[in-house]
């Protein structure tokens, strides 16, 4: 495998408090890994002939497979197909498994053994077993498990979270030209072109450290329990211009699942034009490109445990796609984004960085179109006017929002979410 260009690191979900079912937690490899995954060979458009699965040792010694099998299945399936491997993989070395073929389309390409079943073209689960034995059901673990890939959106069996969609045209390839290995279908692969990489090419030395995240990450990684948001239905939605910082942003509200007391959950999405940021505009995030929750012009927050005047727990976006289509610059107004495969971690907006050992939170999709009206009341903080304001109940006073919190240039390290009386009220008739 030689990954070259890197066209985006695809996230999906968390589990909530513990590994969340069909969610595979193995010990690090550090030995032999799947390496690239493409399930698109002979199909329209295809570069090479057959589907095909790369196997990597990203050790430092030799790996005997004899024994071993090569195990697929599709995404949802508890059947297995198996293929035998044999002889030894040495360190730095890649081993290729060529598959079945969805068509005749293609270039033919050299392997190490061949297999007759197909993989999953955009969706699917690729198992390495140190044994002959058949797995079975949706999701099999234990020792007998060396490595597992499940990739797209509805693949039941994955390490930590489901790794992107490849195509006809595109690859999974694990990063770093196979070295990285975090457990993390999700964040250990990206897309690329596909490159076949049989025994006979030239071996790769993976440095010590491949893969290890920066110092910022430290506790971000492998987070001590996660939560995955697979829907948000709003129950509230505030939008707004803040002048003093030259941003327009949108939040939607939804009553904490467990909580009956009122506590909210938060997704905030902002637009900070300080920097001459032009609209439409999208930005990727991944987990190596680094996170600035000072200077991001697109950027994503999440408060979780919020109450009327605080939020417990807050999340800055650290991979993933945010686009947005309008964001006005106007008192009233209106706001259209999407955020797409977020991640978001534990965040300390007072130090700007990651809280160690902190939770992560998976959006994988959320579309955002807010519209605000004109505020009868200075909403702003130090001077800005968010253009945010809540009507009472009973049609009294106005109740602005707080110009600071989650976000882009927070400074305070905490989401303080003023909700008028109206909004409680419509929590009180969802529960």
């Amino acid at each position: 495998m030689r990954s070259t260009a890197l066209l985006l690191v695809v996230l999906a979900g968390c589990g909530e408090e513990a590994d969340q079912p069909g969610q595979v937690r193995q010990a690090l490899s550090s030995g032999v890994v799947i390496s690239e995954i493409y399930g698109g060979g002979g199909s329209t458009g295809a570069p090479f002939d057959s589907d095909f699965v790369e196997l990597f040792n990203r050790g430092s010694s030799t790996v005997t497979i004899d024994g071993w099998t090569l195990q697929v299945a599709t995404e949802t399936s508890s059947t297995w197909n198996a293929v035998a491997l044999s002889g030894s993989i040495d360190a730095g070395q890649s081993y290729l498994v060529r598959m079945g073929a969805a068509g005749i389309t293609g270039a033919p390409f050299s392997a190490d053994t061949t297999g007759a079943a197909p993989l999953g073209f955009t969706a699917g689960k690729v198992l390495l077993a140190s044994s002959t034995t058949l797995m079975n059901g949706a999701c099999p673990s234990g020792p007998l498990v060396v490595d597992l890939v499940g990739y797209g959106a509805a693949a039941t069996c994955f390490e930590r979270a489901r790794a992107g969609s490849p195509s006809a045209t595109l690859s999974l390839q694990r990063r770093e030209d196979g070295c990285v290995e975090r457990d993390d279908n999700a964040n250990d692969f990206v897309l690329a072109s596909p490159t076949p990489t049989p025994s006979t090419e030239q071996p790769r030395v993976c440095s010590p450290d491949a893969g290890v995240p920066p110092p910022i990450d430290a506790g971000v990684i492998e987070p001590s329990t996660c939560l995955e948001i697979s829907t948000f239905p709003s129950v509230a939605t505030r939008g707004g211009y803040d002048r003093g910082r030259d941003r327009s942003f949108a939040r939607l509200y939804t009553q904490e699942p467990t909580r009956s007391d009122g506590g909210m959950q938060m997704v905030s999405l902002e637009a900070a034009f300080f920097s001459g940021l032009s609209l439409p505009a999208r930005r990727t995030f991944t987990l190596d490109g680094g996170v600035d929750s000072e200077s991001c012009e697109l950027c994503v927050t999440f408060g979780r445990r919020c109450t009327r005047s605080a939020c417990s727990e807050e999340f800055f976006i650290e991979s993933g796609e945010v686009f947005v289509a309008q964001a006005d610059r106007t008192d009233a107004g209106h706001f259209v984004g999407s955020i797409t495969n977020a991640r978001l971690v534990r965040w300390d907006f007072s130090n700007h960085r990651a809280v160690p050992g902190g939770q992560c939170v998976a959006i994988p999709s959320l579309s955002v179109d807010v519209w605000w009206p004109t505020p009868t009341v200075d909403a702003g903080v130090d001077g800005g006017a968010e253009g945010d304001a809540g009507v009472g109940a009973d049609g009294g006073d106005e109740v602005p929002l707080p110009g600071k919190g989650c976000g882009c240039g927070s400074t305070d390290g905490i989401a303080t979410l003023v909700l008028a009386a109206l909004l409680l009220s419509r929590l009180r008739l969802v529960r």
